[in-house]
């Protein structure tokens, strides 16, 4: 076998060995991408379903007070009549609600 062919199969071996070091290294840190991604598709899950009964409550806590603010708006003038029609009652409400707040 000539001395060429030699150092070119020897060349060829070391290539060969080198990229399978460098494969080896390059699928290494891709399995701990991929670990962490896990890790963070994990907490993200988990936290989603903490939150989801709060933001459940959070919109229907909204939705009553979009349904008190369409109220009010559609019936001011009427809470209006209506407060002034009871203001001497309501003036005794807020009285006894101080004295009770004070403790006399």
């Amino acid at each position: 076998m000539p001395l060429y062919l030699i150092i070119i199969i020897t060349i060829m071996a070391l290539l060969i060995s080198l990229l399978c070091v460098y494969g080896a290294i390059v699928l290494r840190r891709f399995l701990i991408v991929m670990k962490k991604i896990d890790y963070l598709v994990e907490d993200v899950t988990y936290k989603s379903e903490t939150l989801s009964p709060i933001l459940d409550s959070l919109l229907k806590v909204s939705s009553y007070v979009d349904v008190m603010d369409d109220i009010i708006k559609n019936n001011a003038n009427q809470i209006k009549k209506v407060t002034n029609d009871n203001k001497v009652a309501l003036t005794k409400y807020k009285n006894q609600l101080e004295k009770v707040l004070n403790g006399n």
